[in-house]
């Protein structure tokens, strides 16, 4: 098994938070977990009755597409790397690019969703305040450092929020 919290070696792992049962964590009642080998066929995301079978398909296929992003460059010498205002963390055109893939396509999904983007919270310098309204949060390339320095630990982390919990986290390497 490639299992991490959360992650996803080349799509073989996905994870699906789903609320009740009164637990907040994995492996307490009311959660569901959906794994598979990494040799073995992709897993069929959704159809399990969820409320959230439909953002957690859209939000897979964009994770699946900003890897890619991710694996076209990785060896790349020339990453276009800046740092934030904080002058220590990375923060890369490939970043600023699959965050504006992501946002976009989120947007056009799920039009009355806000979203919270790392490159661009950052950028902006205001403070973000969680509501109840379903939020999505992006981290377009998790793990930004091992990423300037092709190391192959990084992924795209993408979750939603729903009255301020998870109802969905999508990372994929």
């Amino acid at each position: 098994w490639r299992l991490g919290v959360a992650f996803a070696h080349m799509a073989p792992f996905h994870l699906r938070l789903r609320g009740g049962g009164g637990g907040l964590g994995l492996g307490r009642p009311g959660w569901t977990l959906l794994a598979t080998k990494s040799n073995e066929p992709k897993p069929e995301i959704g159809g399990m009755g969820g409320a959230y079978d439909r953002e957690l398909e859209v939000a897979v296929k964009l994770a699946r597409q900003a890897g890619a992003a991710i694996l076209a460059v990785i060896e790349s010498k020339d990453k276009d790397v800046h740092l934030k205002d904080d002058a220590v963390d990375p923060v890369t055109q490939t970043d600023k690019d699959n965050e504006a893939l992501i946002t976009a396509a989120l947007r056009e999904a799920f039009p009355d969703y806000g979203i919270v983007g790392e490159e661009s919270t950052c950028e902006s310098g205001e403070g973000v305040t969680l509501s109840n309204k379903p939020t999505w949060i992006i981290d377009p390339i998790d793990g930004t450092t091992n990423f300037v320095h092709s190391l192959g630990m990084c992924c795209v982390s993408i979750g939603l929020t729903v009255d301020k919990r998870t109802v969905v986290g999508v990372a994929y390497n």
